[in-house]
């Protein structure tokens, strides 16, 4: 399924869920916390959701993690959308964004990853899963599914330069239900060399025994080619943004989630890189239009 987010934090949260229901998705992604929220779970035409989930216990960056607080406060936000909507056959995914610059201080890719971030990371992980496994165990016979993901971002750096990283250092000793991919560093390599990589990747999951309707573990938790690369070629923007994504198609991802409805990056100069299905002047671009003809085949 393709479909896009809802995270751009410079357009209202209410006014990007609004676009997206013309748009045709049953798909949000958003923050767990943000602003708005209840009316958009309330709504019969979003199916799924994805969230990333922060709690307020210590960072883990530091080798240590506050396991009570992480468990409790990830158990209480599963189980409160569980039981609101146990009968109505939503589907929850709970995840991180980027979890490699979790592990790089700075952001810094040229390094390894440190070893008390990865120790840190783990531990996080596996009480976050501990808590969602809690929960669907509860409710494992309600129509409501809730799973849990891993969301990586510098997967090249460990399978071209053998990098410590997220996929090789974290994910082999976490379960997990799936691992999303921020697709930036590899979206345009060729189909070939993506399914390398897939391959790669699956190789150190320690995926869950949970039943799921997909096959494929991995989806795109973020994609886009910019419309500046075309000089706001609308056309060729659509063009390679559809080209990309059936390419992740083809690999059996079950999400493939452009980023994003608006654009939030800048060029040096000031203009904007051209993320978007609709843009600085509110027009909905060639490619708007080309995913809202596809979420009808899909919904």
């Amino acid at each position: 399924m393709i479909g896009t987010q809802q995270l751009v934090k410079s357009v209202p949260f209410r006014d990007q869920v609004e676009q997206t229901r013309e748009l045709g998705s049953n798909i949000i992604k958003c923050r767990y916390d943000e602003d708005g929220l209840d009316e958009v779970l309330d709504d019969p035409n979003f199916k799924y959701y994805f969230f990333w989930f922060r709690s307020n216990g210590k960072n883990f960056t530091s080798g240590e993690v506050d396991e009570e607080t992480e468990y409790r406060e990830t158990f209480q936000a599963a189980w409160k959308l569980i039981e609101r909507y146990k009968y109505q056959h939503k589907v929850f995914f709970f995840g991180n964004w980027e979890g490699d610059w979790y592990l790089l201080p700075e952001k810094n890719k040229n390094i390894d990853a440190e070893p008390q971030r990865i120790q840190g990371m783990i531990k996080w992980h596996q009480v976050r899963y501990r808590a969602i496994e809690d929960v669907r165990r509860i409710y494992s016979n309600f129509g409501t599914q809730i799973y849990y993901y891993i969301e990586m971002n510098r997967v090249t750096d460990a399978w071209d330069l053998n990098m410590k990283r997220l996929v090789n250092s974290v994910l082999p000793y976490v379960k997990t239900d799936f691992v999303s991919l921020s697709s930036w560093e590899l979206q345009e390599k060729t189909g070939d060399e993506i399914a390398s990589i897939f391959d790669y990747i699956n190789s150190y999951a320690n995926y869950s025994d949970v039943k799921t309707p997909w096959e494929q573990k991995i989806f795109i938790g973020e994609f886009g080619i910019p419309s500046a690369r075309f000089d706001y070629d609308g056309i060729k923007h659509c063009e390679e943004n559809i080209k990309t994504y059936k390419k992740f198609k083809a690999l059996g991802c079950p999400f493939v989630l452009y980023w994003a409805m608006h654009n939030n990056e800048y060029k040096p100069n000031g203009s904007p890189k051209g993320l978007w299905l609709i843009d600085q002047l509110g027009n909905r671009t060639p490619l708007f239009w080309e995913i809202q003809k596809m979420c009808v085949e899909q919904c």
